[in-house]
């Protein structure tokens, strides 16, 4: 394991962490989305994706219920490593009840999603 370190810059920012698997300038070579990490976690846990290409994408996170709780991203973004922290709050800055979440990742050129475990 790589120890990583990320600068916080908002509750829900872009940041690079500039490790050897994720090199700033290195475009990957394919669209993916990572587990969140910490998993479980509280109260904050980062989603990491690679885009290949630039792509209008959208990253979401919903309950079971299939409710949208939040928005971290919608726009454009570059081909790059990218990872954004949900500080585990809704849309209308609740905090967000203990329990399982989906995140789901969508560029031009697929759709992905997992699961998180939100604990207090």
């Amino acid at each position: 394991m790589v120890p990583v370190t990320l600068t916080v810059t908002s509750s829900v920012g872009i940041e690079n962490p500039g490790d050897d698997e994720h090199d700033a300038n290195a475009v990957p070579r394919v669209t993916q989305l990572f587990q969140n990490a910490p998993n479980p976690f509280n109260p904050a846990t980062v989603i990491a994706f690679d885009l290949s290409r630039p792509s209008a994408v959208s990253l979401e996170i919903y309950d079971l219920r299939g409710l949208l709780v939040r928005r971290l991203v919608q726009g454009n973004l570059p081909a790059r490593h990218h990872a954004l922290t949900w500080d585990g709050r809704t849309d209308s800055g609740q905090q967000a009840p203990s329990g399982t979440y989906l995140y789901r990742l969508r560029s031009d050129e697929m759709t992905f999603s997992k699961s998180m475990l939100l604990l207090k």
